[in-house]
């Protein structure tokens, strides 16, 4: 049996398409979050300047990061991470992410602590930084730990939302009775 060499052709550029194709998908679910390095002006020209850090997360590009590397943390036994970033001057936004169903969801983070030190104490080992606490069906606890700041606050998964529980602040002086 003789096979044309416009077939062979073919079926060795199907092959191919199907080996390409296989790779490609393979690659894109392995890398579900990926953080992203862009130089800046100023870490071009200064040696002290920094690039701009972004988070692609499920094809979605994130930029102006709040904390430090990875940027993101997993919830424990859920295919969620939280991240936040500034998408304009002033805001502040948590992102919860869905990994499995590639899914966001943005909440505003008004008063609360949270999302300026995510990454803190996984580079630094101590007790400073955010953290998640703990994990139940609808809500997830999450504390953050500066200097002088003790915040817990409440991630309400149901609603999208969270509010602070407690905040123990000793910069705050306490009020002074005339």
């Amino acid at each position: 049996m003789r096979v044309s060499k416009t077939r062979l052709i073919a079926m060795v550029f199907a092959v191919g398409l199907i080996a390409t194709i296989f790779v490609v998908r393979r690659e894109s679910k392995r890398e579900i979050v990926k953080p992203t390095v862009s130089p800046t002006l100023d870490s071009l020209i200064n040696v002290h300047g920094s690039p701009k850090r972004g988070l692609r997360v499920c094809g979605k590009h994130f930029t102006d990061l709040m904390g430090l590397p990875p940027f993101w943390m997993p919830v424990q036994d859920t295919g969620l991470i939280l991240f936040a970033y500034r998408p304009g001057p002033g805001e502040r936004l948590l992102v919860l992410c869905d990994t499995n169903a590639c899914t966001f969801h943005e909440i505003p983070l008004y008063n609360t602590r949270f999302g300026n030190n995510i990454g803190r104490k996984i580079l630094s080992g101590e007790d400073w930084g955010d953290r998640i606490e703990s994990i139940d069906s609808n809500n997830v606890v999450l504390v953050s730990i500066g200097f002088k700041y003790r915040e817990k606050s409440a991630l309400d998964l149901r609603e999208k939302s969270i509010r602070v529980l407690e905040l123990h602040d000793e910069r705050v002086p306490p009020l002074e009775l005339p």
